[in-house]
Formats: structure tokens, sequence, C-alpha cells
């Protein structure tokens, strides 16, 4: 596993969640690349239009899901919008977008990776 992928994804951990189960992990992590431009577009949608609620909603699903996947670093980008929106602080919620779309242009190569490699030894 490269380094790169340690800093934003502990794939052991996220395998652990799953009782070692790589077909498992796999299937979740296509699933997630399936579903997050998605739920990525709605944040952006409901940020563009200055909806704190619906905002702050479409923060707490995607956390949610992306929680799957021990990727701190997003969870977190995930929850510091979710709470500016809760706070109706538009300004510190577009921060955090910037920093959710930056987090998951690097976790959305090794979830790739983790979809494709789903019966390697390694990721």
């Amino acid at each position: 596993m490269e380094k790169q992928e340690n800093a934003i994804m502990d794939v052991d951990a996220a395998l652990a969640r799953v009782s070692g189960n790589r077909k498992l992990l796999a299937e979740i992590a296509e699933t997630f690349l399936a579903e997050s431009p998605r739920l990525l577009g709605d944040i952006h949608t409901y940020l563009d239009a200055g909806d704190g609620y619906q905002l702050s909603r479409a923060a707490h699903q995607f956390k949610g899901a992306v929680s799957n996947f021990d990727a701190e670093a997003v969870r977190e980008a995930a929850d510091m919008l979710e709470t500016a929106a809760q706070d109706g602080d538009l300004q510190q919620a577009q921060q955090a977008w910037a920093q959710l779309k930056l987090v998951m242009s690097e976790l959305t190569p090794v979830l790739q990776r983790v979809a494709r490699e789903s019966s390697a030894c390694e990721f």
C-alpha cells in the first residue's frame, strides 16, 4: 500500500469493519463510487442555493456513507460542512466544501483500486 493511501484511507481498518471480507468492501466501494457524484451534486446545489437545512442533511448523508471507509479527512470535511450549514455559516460551508472536494479527489482513486482489486491479496 502506498503512503498516500494510508494518509487518506485506512484500508486495514475498513477491512476490519467488514470482518476482512474484501469482496464486501469492494461492493461497498463500488456503491459509494456510483452514488457519491449525486450526493456531492446535492451538496453543491444546496450550498449554491444557500439552503442550510438541506445542505446540512446532504452533508450528514455523505458523512455517513463515507464513514464505511475509515477515511477520516473526508469524514471530517463532511462534518465541518454539516456543522457550518447547521450554524448558517455559508462562508465556512464554502471552505468546508472546497476541502471536501480536495480530499475526495484523493479518496476516489483509492476506492477505485479497492473495488478493482477485491480478490487481490493487498490493496
